[in-house]
């Protein structure tokens, strides 16, 4: 008869300890993108009270390398243009068609590459969580979280797009569940 060996439990790694002390307190800059052919992006730095928002558009004209090499470009500067110290994104998991599915994990592709150029940690966070955070319903209408963006934004020029609205709401999550998220 044999005996089962005893495992000693190992502490994580120094490493792995910083990472997760330096992202219990609040960043101080976050950059939000809405992943897609149409991207919404915002923007909160904690410092300045600055905020932005806004949306690049790289359909259509574009052959699909130029488009993603465009896309590539339009990350880039946004992310050197914002500084953040953490980039959220929409993490999407269904898709209307297989043209959709890749194109979003495309675009993931190149936000990743940015990220990882830039050291910075991204952090997904799913449709539904969005939704339901923004509205109150995982299943929110386009038009739903338009309106709740709006309201966030009073003073600010008419939110149109969907995709702005949707990274609003992201930004917004991100600065009240910092420590709720998962970091790559």
């Amino acid at each position: 008869m044999t005996r089962a060996k005893k495992l000693k439990v190992q502490p994580p790694p120094k490493e792995t300890q910083l990472l997760v002390e330096s992202f219990s307190l609040q960043p101080k800059s976050i950059l939000a993108f809405d992943l897609g052919t149409r991207t919404g992006w915002a923007y909160h730095n904690h410092i300045s009270s600055y905020e932005g928002y806004g949306e690049f558009d790289v359909g259509g004209i574009y052959k699909p390398g130029a488009r993603l090499n465009h896309y590539y470009n339009l990350l880039e500067q946004t992310v050197a243009t914002a500084m953040p110290q953490l980039i959220v994104y929409e993490h999407v998991m269904r898709w209307a068609s297989s043209q959709a599915a890749f194109w979003y994990n495309a675009y993931l592709t190149q936000l990743i590459m940015v990220a990882h150029a830039a050291n910075l940690h991204l952090a997904p966070v799913s449709v539904t969580k969005i939704k339901k955070f923004a509205t109150g319903k995982g299943n929110a209408l386009k038009v739903d979280m338009i309106a709740a963006a709006q309201k966030l934004y009073p003073d600010h020029p008419p939110i149109l797009s969907d995709n702005i609205a949707d990274a609003i709401h992201l930004l917004a999550y991100a600065k009240k569940h910092t420590n709720d998220l998962c970091f790559t």
